[in-house]
């Protein structure tokens, strides 16, 4: 089982396993699978095979299906972009992701964040240490290739959504009401059409650096999404 983008296949069973593994490691039969980003595009394919050890998914900043996204209201450059591109012309669209992956190896995440995130000032005066790990976690990523994360953005841009309903277990969202990748107003649509499966916690002074901007609040909802589970519910 995999999921096939234009030029890329990535297993999901693959994935699976590992997260499985990871599981075992730590000694827990049962586990809340947490996921960030553009990451959580693959989550709720995953959770399927994942059902007899997971309890709840948890996402940070939700990526959103792109028949939900309005470019005029994301204030991310990069998004804005991608988004325009999507479906236009599959060329143009990897000239883009080719073009941010180069920036990204060429100038670090730290310059880059800023122009990402510079809608949001809080971000940038709480995630200088973020940055600079996430930095170098990059290019530890890109020194690999840039398969996966071509496979990645191309996968985002796909109609992706419907894996929500197969998920098997509930489904908790943590936003931040300013963050400038993926506007708010796109997340609560997301969430209108999945009710019954998925819970939003906002962060109503937050942008895409909830967990620091906001730590005690983030680190309080992770303590509530695991006690719901321990509780039966």
């Amino acid at each position: 089982r995999g999921i096939k983008t234009r030029t890329s296949i990535l297993s999901l069973d693959t994935l699976a396993r590992a997260i499985a593994t990871v599981g075992d490691q730590l000694g827990r039969d049962r586990f809340v699978l947490m996921t960030n980003y553009m990451s959580s595009v693959f989550v709720y394919q995953i959770a399927p095979l994942l059902a007899d050890r997971l309890k709840r998914v948890v996402v940070k900043s939700t990526m959103v299906p792109h028949e939900l996204l309005n470019a005029d209201d994301i204030r991310s450059p990069l998004a804005q972009a991608l988004l325009r591109a999507r479906g236009k012309s599959n060329g143009i669209y990897r000239a883009i992701v080719y073009a941010a992956i180069k920036a990204w190896k060429v100038i670090g995440s730290r310059r880059l964040h800023i122009m990402q995130l510079k809608g949001f000032a809080p971000d940038l005066a709480a995630g200088a240490e973020v940055i600079e790990a996430f930095d170098e976690a990059m290019h530890a990523t890109l020194a690999q290739g840039t398969d996966y994360p071509i496979l990645v953005f191309e996968y985002a841009a796909e109609d992706w959504g419907g894996a929500v309903a197969t998920c098997p277990v509930p489904i908790t969202l943590l936003q931040g009401r300013h963050d400038p990748s993926i506007s708010y107003a796109s997340v609560a649509r997301f969430v209108a059409r999945h009710p019954d499966k998925i819970t939003l916690h906002t962060f109503e002074n937050g942008g895409y650096l909830t967990f620091m901007t906001d730590t005690k609040d983030f680190i309080e909802q992770l303590r509530l999404a695991c006690r719901a589970n321990a509780a039966g519910t």
